[in-house]
C-alpha cells in the first residue's frame, strides 16, 4: 500500500466492494498461498483429469465441494501440528507426513474457478450461519437451561446419596428429609430429561425448517456426549438411564443401618452390565467396586480372604496373614491385611459377585452370600476381627438358563436380590439406540468422515391433501412432509442403519437362546425366521423355526469395528465404510461355523451382502449432517408462503420503474473549488490486506482529521474519482485524499483489524470450515 499518490489504481469507483467480495478475495489468496502453495500437488497430468471430472459440475456444486476438500486438509494438518507439539514435548524429532497430493490437486482445480470463488463464502459460511442461528434459537436457551439443571441436580444427588450411604447424616428426622429430597431430584432429573428429549423431537413445535435444524444441532451435542463417555468406557444411553434408576431403587430401599437389599443383574455377554455396576459404585463410594469372579469353588478364599506367609518367615504363627483385598471382608472392613492396626478406608465399597449363577450350588458361597445380608454396622465381619462399615452393597451379575446352569435362583438367596435384566440398547424408530451408538463410535474430533448415502436412513415425501395440511403460525402451509421408510431392510436406507437392525436381529436371536428363562419375556422380541431350501441354504422368512444362534455381536465389537474404520482412512487406497463393515461380517460369519448360515442369512436379510454401490470420496459431515441422521430427529415440513392478498386496486403503471441512481451533491473543496460528492463505501486493497473505508471514518493527517464521506463524481474535474473527507471543525470544507494518505490517516483501529482479520483466517476456515473441536 505504499504506491505513490499518482499511480493509485485500487480505488473500486464503479461500486463499493461488498462483504461477500472481500470474504470471497480473501479466502481464494489464502488458499493459493497457504494451502496450495504450501504443498505438492500430484502434476498437470492429474489435474487435467480432475478438470474434466467437474466439467459438467454446477459452480454450487464445486464450491460444496472445495468446502468438503478444505474441511479435509484443515483436519488432516491439525493432527500433524498436535503431533509436532506432541514430539515437542517429548524433546523428538518430527517430519510432517506429507498432504495427499490429489487433495491439493483438486483444491487447486476447484478454486482456478472464478464462479467457485465468488461462491465459496456462501458455502464455507453456512456452518457460521448454522452456528449462529443455533445460538440465537429460543429452543437451544431451554435446552441449555434444562441441561444446566440436569447437571446441577444430578451432582446434588450423587452427594446427597454418597452421604446417606455413608452414614454421614446421623438423625432419624434427617435421614428422612434426605430421602425425601433423593425422590424429589430424581423426579426433577427425569422431568427435564423427558423435556429435552422433547425439545429434539420438537414434541408441541412447529417442524419449520428452523426449528427441524436446530434440533440437529441438539442432537449432535448428545452424540458428542455419547463420544466422550465412549472414551471413558460407558455411554450412557436411554436405556442403560433407566437401568440405572430401577437399580438405585433396589438399593436405596431399607435401613441404612443393615446390608440392603442386593441386585442381579441378569444379561448376556456384551451388553454392558460389568461398566453399569462401576457406574453405580463410584457413585455411590467415589471408588471402584471390588470384583469377584464366582463358580463351583467359589467359599472363604473368595470372599473372606486367602492365608498368606510373610516372605523368610520362621515361625507359622507368627509368619502368616489374611489377604482381605479382592474379598468382601476388605471392601466391607476398609482393610488390606490382617495384620494393619488401622482401616485404609471409612466407608465400605460396593461389590460385584461376578457370574454369581455360577455358584449357586457351592454351599460354602450359598451360606455366606445368605450371612452377609443379616450384618449391620459395626458387626464383626465372618472369619475376621474387623468392624463392618456404612455403605454395604452387594451386586450380582450373570445369567440364568439351561445353557448357563441352574434354572432359576434358589429361593433364600432370591429373597436377598432383585432380579433385574439388562438388554442390549434398543433399536427401534423413536429409540436408535444402538444406531447412535454406531455414529458415536465413528466421530472423530467432532466429525464422521464418510459418505452420508451410506449413513442416513430413508425417508419418502408424503404431500399432504388439502384438507390436511396445517398451517403454521407465520402463516406458511405445510403441503408435504417427510417419512421414515418403515421397512429397516429397505435398501434405499444407507448401510449403517440397516447394519444397526441387523445386528439388533442377532442379539435377539442369541438371548432367545434362554427362552425358558422366567426374568425375561423373550416372545415380545422380534425375532427372525428362517426356512430351508434344496441347495442346504436358508434365508429369512415369514413363518417357520425362529433363528437362535450361539453368538451374539457386542458393544465392544462395534467399537472395535469403528475403530478399525477410522485408521483404515488413514491409508492411501482406503476403502469405503460400507466396505470395511461387509468384510467384519464375512469375517464374523466365517469364524463361527456352527452359526454361520443363519448369520449369512440374518446379514442377507438386511442387503448387507451386495455389491456395494460406489459412494463419492468421503467426507466430513457438519454437525447439523451429523444431527439428521438420527431418526430421533424430525425431518423439516415443506411450506409454502403465503401469496400478497388481493386488494382489488387498479395497477398504477405497467411501466418498469427505472434504476435508481447514486445521489451526488455539490461540495467545496478547501481551495475555494466546487465539486461533484458520491457518498459511497471505498474499498483499498494490496496483495496483503483489503479494507473497507465507511463513509463517516476518521481520517487524521498532520493533526487535521477529517471525516471520509465517499469520492469525487465530476467528470469536468481533474479530481474525479479521487476520494474526499469533509474537514473536522471546519464546516463546508473539505479535501481530497489519495491512497497514500488513507493508508496512514485511517485510524489505526481499522489498518489492524484489516490486518488480524487476514492473519486468523487460518483460524477462521479451522473453525468454519473444518470440523469442531471435542
Amino acid at each position: 500500500m505504499d504506491k505513490p499518490a499518482e499511480q493509485s489504481t485500487s480505488f473500486k469507483r464503479e461500486q463499493t466492494v461488498s462483504e461477500q467480495e472481500k470474504r470471497a478475495r480473501l479466502i481464494s489468496r489464502y488458499i493459493e498461498n497457504h494451502v496450495v502453495g504450501e504443498n505438492a500437488s500430484a502434476g498437470k497430468e492429474t489435474e487435467k483429469r480432475i478438470e474434466k471430472h467437474y466439467k459438467d459440475k454446477s459452480p454450487k456444486q464445486k464450491a460444496d465441494e472445495l468446502y468438503q476438500k478444505l474441511s479435509v486438509f484443515m483436519v488432516r494438518r491439525r493432527e500433524e501440528s498436535q503431533k509436532r507439539k506432541d514430539a515437542e514435548a517429548q524433546r523428538e524429532s518430527y517430519v510432517a507426513a506429507e498432504i495427499n497430493p490429489n487433495l491439493i490437486s483438486r483444491i487447486k482445480v476447484l478454486i482456478s474457478d472464478p464462479e467457485v470463488q465468488r461462491l465459496l463464502p456462501e458455502t464455507y459460511g453456512e456452518a457460521r450461519v448454522d452456528q449462529l442461528a443455533f445460538r440465537a434459537s429460543e429452543l437451544v436457551k431451554q435446552w441449555r437451561g434444562l441441561e444446566n439443571s440436569v447437571a446441577r441436580d444430578t451432582y446434588s444427588l450423587t452427594r446427597l446419596r454418597q452421604d446417606i450411604f455413608q452414614e454421614k447424616i446421623k438423625n432419624e428426622d434427617d435421614i428422612e428429609e434426605a430421602k425425601s429430597e433423593v425422590a424429589e431430584l430424581e423426579e426433577s432429573i427425569s422431568e427435564d430429561r423427558k423435556a429435552k428429549a422433547g425439545i429434539v423431537a420438537l414434541e408441541g413445535y412447529e417442524k419449520t425448517p428452523e426449528q427441524a435444524d436446530t434440533a440437529a444441532m441438539l442432537h449432535y451435542e448428545t452424540l458428542l456426549q455419547y463420544r466422550e463417555q465412549l472414551d471413558e468406557g460407558f455411554v450412557w444411553l436411554p436405556s442403560r438411564e433407566d437401568i440405572d434408576v430401577r437399580a438405585m431403587k433396589v438399593l436405596e430401599s431399607g435401613n441404612p443401618k443393615q446390608t440392603r437389599k442386593g441386585v442381579f443383574f441378569i444379561s448376556e455377554p456384551g451388553s454392558g452390565k460389568t461398566e453399569q455396576i462401576r457406574a453405580i459404585a463410584r457413585r455411590l463410594t467415589g471408588m471402584d467396586r471390588v470384583k469377584i469372579s464366582c463358580g463351583p469353588r467359589t467359599g472363604e478364599p473368595q470372599l473372606l480372604g486367602r492365608g498368606r506367609v510373610f516372605p523368610g518367615a520362621t515361625e507359622i504363627e507368627k509368619g502368616t496373614f489374611t489377604d482381605y483385598t479382592k474379598a468382601v471382608s476388605g471392601a466391607w472392613t476398609g482393610y488390606d491385611y490382617s495384620y494393619q492396626e488401622e482401616s485404609v478406608r471409612h466407608t465400605a465399597q460396593v461389590v460385584e459377585l461376578d457370574e454369581m449363577p455360577k455358584a449357586f450350588e457351592n454351599e460354602t458361597f450359598f451360606t455366606l452370600a445368605k450371612g452377609f445380608f443379616a450384618l449391620k454396622d459395626g458387626d464383626d465381619m465372618p472369619g475376621t476381627d474387623k468392624k463392618v462399615l456404612p455403605g454395604r452393597v452387594l451386586i450380582g451379575s450373570g445369567n440364568i438358563g439351561q445353557h448357563h446352569g441352574p434354572k432359576t435362583f434358589p429361593p433364600a438367596l432370591e429373597r436377598e436380590f432383585i432380579v433385574i435384566p439388562v438388554d442390549y440398547p434398543e433399536m427401534m424408530r423413536h429409540n436408535p439406540e444402538l444406531y447412535e451408538f454406531m455414529l458415536a463410535a465413528l466421530l472423530e474430533k467432532g466429525a464422521i468422515q464418510a459418505s452420508k448415502q451410506e449413513l442416513t436412513p430413508a425417508y419418502n415425501r408424503l404431500e399432504l391433501p388439502k384438507d390436511k395440511r396445517e398451517v403454521l403460525s407465520d402463516g406458511s402451509v405445510v403441503v408435504a412432509t417427510e417419512e421414515l421408510i418403515e421397512d429397516p431392510t429397505d435398501k434405499n436406507h444407507g448401510f449403517l442403519y440397516r447394519l444397526a437392525h441387523a445386528v439388533k436381529a442377532v442379539q435377539n436371536s442369541y438371548m432367545a437362546r434362554g427362552g425358558e428363562n422366567t426374568y425375561i419375556d423373550y416372545t415380545k422380541r422380534d425375532i427372525l425366521r428362517y426356512k430351508d431350501h434344496d441347495d442346504d441354504t436358508i434365508s429369512v422368512a415369514e413363518t417357520g423355526e425362529q433363528i437362535i444362534l450361539g453368538t451374539t455381536i457386542t458393544l465392544n465389537d462395534i467399537t472395535g469395528w469403528m475403530i478399525g474404520y477410522k485408521e483404515e482412512m488413514r491409508k492411501k487406497d482406503a476403502v469405503s465404510l460400507s466396505e470395511w463393515l461387509q468384510t467384519k461380517l464375512k469375517e464374523k460369519v466365517e469364524e463361527k461355523r456352527e452359526d454361520h448360515d443363519k448369520l449369512k442369512a440374518i446379514f442377507d436379510y438386511f442387503h448387507l451382502f451386495e455389491e456395494i454401490p460406489e459412494y463419492s470420496d468421503p467426507q466430513p459431515l457438519t454437525p447439523k449432517e451429523i444431527g439428521y441422521l438420527s431418526p430421533r430427529v424430525p425431518r423439516p415440513v415443506e411450506v409454502e408462503r403465503p401469496r400478497p392478498e388481493n386488494r382489488n386496486k387498479k395497477h398504477e403503471s405497467l411501466t418498469p420503474r427505472k434504476e435508481q441512481k447514486y445521489v451526488t451533491k455539490a461540495v467545496l473543496l478547501e481551495n475555494g473549488q466546487q465539486v461533484l460528492l458520491r457518498e459511497q463505501e471505498l474499498s483499498l486493497e494490496d496483495d496483503e490486506v483489503i479494507v473497507l473505508v465507511k463513509v463517516g471514518q476518521g481520517i487524521t493527517l498532520g493533526g487535521q482529521t477529517s471525516s471520509f464521506v465517499g469520492t469525487i463524481e465530476d467528470p469536468g474535474s481533474k479530481y474525479n474519482g479521487q476520494p474526499i473527507g469533509a474537514l473536522v471543525g471546519e464546516t463546508g470544507l473539505h479535501r481530497i485524499l489519495n491512497q497514500k494518505e488513507l493508508e496512514l490517516g485511517m485510524n489505526i483501529y481499522e489498518i489492524e483489524t484489516a490486518k488480524k482479520e487476514r492473519e486468523s483466517l487460518d483460524l477462521e476456515l479451522q473453525e468454519y470450515c473444518a470440523v469442531p473441536e471435542t
